[in-house]
């Protein structure tokens, strides 16, 4: 899971799009059935599979991750909480050290170009002409939050293959590979956002899905074509994490930009 930004220090949204593997859950009881077995060669139907783990992703409320890709790595917590699920990163991408803290409202960057500063805050919610074009690129970072949006992709997809028992860490997993379309992610994307990407989400991603005992994803793989693979491992399921907002005093807010002028004022 990888947050790149534009030339303006400002998070791109294709670039975010690009990179979405993880959705906003809601927290659920978990009744899930038992953990099936297969064995190696095995086609297995994807909505059973991975129907049931959206289950018990939900039911967790909190993982630890860490990921790698083609422009960097990095790590945090997730804690998944519904509309109030957030999230905390850090790690290099594209060479450069990356903090982030996601809220439903607002997403921090870590930025020292304003002394005394930490944090960048680009808000959603602000009435300005920055938090206008921010919103959608908000929208997909907290859409990318947790596990359970990017299982559910898997769900409607063709059944996947059983490629054997291997170790994940120090668990115990069965590996499954599969693909899905890229235009399926469109739906969970703000639709303004769904114009900007529509003829870029084309082909098929590859994909392999690592699933413990618990039924949970251990690790997963998606791969773009043309593109290296971004691998996300899960761990310490359902123990709590403190993922919270910066000091107020830590924070500054991007500049307001003037307003544009209307379409029907002269040149």
């Amino acid at each position: 899971m990888f947050f790149h930004r534009s030339r303006a220090g400002l998070p791109g949204a294709a670039s975010v799009v690009a990179a979405l593997v993880l959705g906003l859950g809601v927290a659920a009881c978990d009744h899930s059935p038992p953990v099936p077995q297969h064995s190696a060669g095995q086609r297995v139907a994807a909505g059973p599979l991975f129907g049931d783990m959206v289950k018990r992703i939900e039911s967790r409320r909190a993982v630890h991750f860490s990921s790698q890709g083609p422009t960097g790595t990095g790590s945090g917590d997730i804690v998944i909480d519904g509309a109030k699920s957030r999230l905390s990163f850090s790690g290099d991408q594209n060479g450069e050290s990356t903090e982030l803290r996601v809220f439903g409202d607002s997403v921090y960057i870590s930025d020292t170009s304003q002394p005394g500063k930490k944090w960048l805050r680009l808000s959603a919610t602000g009435g300005d002409q920055l938090s206008a074009m921010m919103a959608p690129v908000v929208a997909v970072i907290t859409a990318s939050l947790n596990p359970a949006n990017q299982v559910r992709l898997y769900a409607g997809a063709a059944p996947f293959t059983t490629v054997g028992a291997e170790r994940v860490g120090d668990r115990q997993t069965t590996h499954y590979r599969g693909s899905i379309e890229a235009a399926a992610m469109l739906p969970l994307l703000p639709a303004e956002v769904q114009a900007q990407v529509r003829d870029r989400l084309t082909g098929s991603v590859a994909v392999e899905v690592w699933i413990d005992q618990d039924g949970l994803p251990a690790r997963i793989s998606s791969t773009k074509p043309g593109e290296g693979p971004t691998v996300t491992t899960y761990t310490r399921w359902g123990q709590d994490v403190d993922v919270t907002r910066p000091a107020q005093d830590e924070v500054a807010d991007p500049p307001r930009l003037p307003p544009q002028p209307s379409a029907s004022s002269g040149g």
